[in-house]
């Protein structure tokens, strides 16, 4: 397995549980600020919309924020290893 192949594997597998451990991270502090799980379907009739949109906002951004940061913090790990610059450059190619 080539190094952009592991950097991709590993950027991924970061960003994925990052995503999980920020997922968690804000279900918890949810119910601590509000004494109520987060709304589980958000489309739900029985979930007001300002619950609603305020769920979807924060869990957007924060778990976006983490995904990218955990990403990063690879790349860095990658580049201090190998001494190169990750490249991803083709992985994605023949999806366009």
């Amino acid at each position: 397995m080539n190094h952009s192949k592991r950097y991709a594997l590993l950027s991924m597998g970061a960003a994925s549980a990052a995503g999980f451990a920020v997922r968690g991270a804000l279900r918890s502090a949810w119910r601590a600020t509000t004494d109520r799980d987060p709304p589980q379907d958000p489309s739900s009739p029985g979930v007001e919309w300002r619950e609603a949109l305020l769920w979807a906002l924060i869990s957007a951004g924060f778990v976006a924020l983490g995904r990218t940061i955990a990403q990063r913090a690879v790349g860095a790990g990658y580049r201090a290893v190998t001494g190169e610059l990750p490249s991803l450059e083709g992985q994605w190619a023949d999806r366009q």
